[in-house]
């Protein structure tokens, strides 16, 4: 996909998203997928767009088993070096320690290169 293709796909799922009682889940699978695509095009995405993201994201933080299977991939691909204190901030109040220790990996593996995500492509 080029580009701003996928730049309209993003407002688009977030348009619907805000205007629909979609589950959070079915956003993030979305979010995921084109997280993938935007990092295929090799360019980054616009403040704009990586700011709805966000704000989308933030509006629907809920620690589960899809967050933790998406969050990575969405943040890393796109760049949202925004989120990673909100992470570190939901270290100390997630409950469980499965969850703990996934949250702590992701953090380690996408913060040092988050602002860059195709730093391993130099």
């Amino acid at each position: 996909m080029e580009e701003a293709a996928v730049k309209n796909e993003f407002i688009n799922l977030l348009e619907i998203a805000y205007k629909n009682s979609i589950p959070s889940g079915y956003v993030f699978d979305a979010l995921y997928e084109l997280a993938d695509r935007q990092y295929h095009t090799y360019s980054y995405l616009d403040k704009s767009t990586k700011q709805k993201i966000v704000e989308w994201l933030f509006r629907n933080w809920v620690i589960d088993s899809k967050f933790i299977e998406t969050i990575g991939m969405i943040v890393g691909s796109i760049g949202l070096s925004e989120v990673i204190p909100m992470l570190k901030k939901s270290i100390d109040t997630t409950l469980s320690k499965e969850i703990k220790s996934q949250l702590e990996k992701i953090i380690i593996e996408i913060e040092p290169h988050c602002e860059n995500p195709y730093h391993d492509l130099k």
